[in-house]
């Protein structure tokens, strides 16, 4: 691996565990060994967009689209970047140029309405008319619905709609009930991460589960609408109880820890038998095993060595007192304190019935001489 390669997988986990401006740093520095990486700056880009430094994000994925013009997640960040600048004009123009890209990809039509929305722009009639297949058929469900509705029938409604059926067909919007699961996922060595891009969440509202090699999220829409579901088969196996889900204003983002250090090349379906793994290459001969620690065991171990250390010193003279104050009565823990709080830490007694009855008095060891602090 690489130098620059080493860094950047260092800068993904650092993003992963949201130590963004470590991995601002980390990503600076792989750039700095190899500055012909889009991705590079792409990354980078995201951290600075965590951070809140959006003309940073704009800057870097505008180098990372001069070096791969045809990046959709370039323009898709690089929109978003423009979007929380308020440059609505901008980012209208970049999501459009990622939707010619790739038509299929229908997060850009989403932040295409968004931003239509903030310019007070109406939105095209081929949103619903002449898109894709799968959104005619939606429309052609939705009027059958109402017509059912109205008591007439749907072959009817369809073929010969009336006023209210032709107004209502272009006001629904079949990208605010999505049938089929809109999210974007990365990966690092040791997390795969997707984003479902749905606002305004709580998390209450949302559930997730988690199997060795499946995902489920149902989430509850603010706009009450149909729950938003997005059931997964992964490529990979997952390890559940370190895997988590996390809600924010903007966004659902899930974080699936890997249970192999491998890189995926899809997220679902199934694994390739000659996936590689992304960390260091092993000596021959050796087998590659994913690195675990069991905590429980590590602490139980330390606490056992902790009774078996024999301290000597200071260490042991502390240890003694501190035993002896563990297992003592009340009146031996009331000596112990009432003795070293009066005598300013010259006396430790254990002797209630002698201290008790009166002020203890200070005792400086041999050759030293007392005196109160003064402030």
């Amino acid at each position: 691996m690489e130098p620059s390669d080493l860094l950047f997988s260092k800068a993904n986990d650092e993003f992963v565990n949201e130590n963004y401006e470590n991995a601002v740093d980390l990503f600076t520095q792989a750039i700095s060994c190899n500055g012909s990486k889009g991705v590079y700056y792409l990354n980078r880009a995201h951290a600075y967009f965590k951070l809140g430094d959006y003309e940073k994000a704009l800057s870097d994925t505008e180098r990372s689209l001069s070096l791969e013009k045809s990046s959709e997640k370039a323009l898709l960040r690089k929109g978003i970047c423009q979007y929380e600048l308020k440059r609505y004009k901008d980012a209208l123009e970049t999501f459009q140029k990622g939707k010619e890209l790739n038509a299929k990809n229908d997060t850009f039509e989403v932040w295409l309405n968004t931003c239509r929305e903030k310019l007070g722009l109406p939105e095209p009639n081929e949103t619903v008319s002449n898109s894709h297949s799968n959104q005619n058929s939606t429309t052609h469900q939705l009027k059958s619905e109402e017509t059912a509705v109205a008591d007439t029938t749907s072959e009817s409604a369809v073929a010969n709609p009336t006023p209210e059926h032709t107004v209502a067909a272009p006001t629904s919007k079949p990208m605010a009930k999505p049938h089929a699961p809109k999210f974007e996922w990365y990966q690092t060595q040791s997390h795969t991460v997707i984003t479902v891009l749905i606002k305004k969440l709580k998390e209450e509202d949302v559930k997730a589960d988690y199997g060795e090699k499946t995902f489920h999220l149902l989430a509850k829409l603010p706009s009450g609408e149909d729950d938003y579901k997005l059931d997964l088969c992964l490529a990979h196996e997952i390890i559940p109880d370190e895997s988590l889900t996390k809600v924010t204003p903007s966004k659902i983002e899930i974080k699936l820890k890997k249970r192999d250090g491998i890189h995926w090349n899809r997220l679902e379906g199934d694994s390739d038998s000659n996936v590689k793994p992304v960390s260091m290459s092993v000596p021959q001969g050796s087998e590659q095993k994913p690195l675990t620690r069991n905590w429980d065991k590590f602490v139980k171990d330390v606490v056992e060595m902790e009774k078996t250390e024999t301290p000597e010193g200071d260490a042991a003279l502390n240890h003694l007192f501190q035993q002896i104050y563990a297992d003592g009565s009340d009146d031996v823990k009331r000596a112990m304190v009432k003795s070293f709080y009066e005598s300013g830490g010259t006396v430790l007694s254990t002797n209630w019935s002698e201290v008790g009855e009166k002020a203890v008095d200070v005792k400086p060891p041999s050759g030293m001489e007392y005196k109160q602090w003064e402030t």
